[in-house]
């Protein structure tokens, strides 16, 4: 597989900005509920965390440090994906339909509501399935800007041999 390095200094750089985004209320997590984990095996492991931005009406999925934040409540509500974020109705985490184009890449969101994201996720074993239109989709995490802070945020990507500059290949678990 494919590996990218983010220097120590981007990585740094990326956390550190983390600060001005507005990640929502955090609560010790219910026996149905997991954090989502970056895994990989170039940079230590980093929670997902749902954010607020000028975006209205979703919430940004972005990586952020572990000694602020144990991350998003998750859970599985059939095969949909849900975000705890301590309001009356979950969040709904929602794949970018990018087709069939190769090395097409769009943030990953959450949605409001039961069932507004993308159904078709499977949780098994600590390792987390995304559902699949074909076989060479898969997950980065890429330094962007978000309200003006530069941020590690989750994507969904078409891979075509390469990686676009400032992302690596990212790995959703629960532990």
């Amino acid at each position: 597989m494919l590996s990218v390095t983010l220097t120590f200094t981007t990585l740094a750089l990326c956390l550190s900005a983390l600060a001005s985004a507005s990640p929502l209320h955090h609560r010790n997590l219910s026996p149905d509920e997991f954090p989502l984990i970056l895994s990989g095996t170039t940079y230590g492991a980093l929670p997902l965390v749902a954010v607020t931005t000028s975006t209205s009406g979703q919430l940004n999925l972005v990586f952020q440090d572990p000694s602020g934040t144990s991350g998003t409540p998750a859970y599985l509500n059939a095969t949909y994906l849900d975000l705890d974020i301590g309001t009356a109705e979950p969040w709904s985490i929602y794949l970018p339909e990018i087709g069939e184009i190769d090395g097409a890449y769009e943030p990953v969101i959450a949605l409001p509501g039961f069932n507004g994201g993308s159904p078709g996720w499977v949780v098994s074993d600590g390792s987390v399935g995304p559902p699949l239109t074909n076989g060479d989709q898969l997950f980065l995490a890429c330094n962007e800007k978000l309200d003006e802070s530069e941020l590690l945020v989750l994507n969904w990507f078409n891979y075509a041999g390469s990686i676009p500059d400032g992302c690596v290949i990212a790995e959703l678990t629960t532990v």
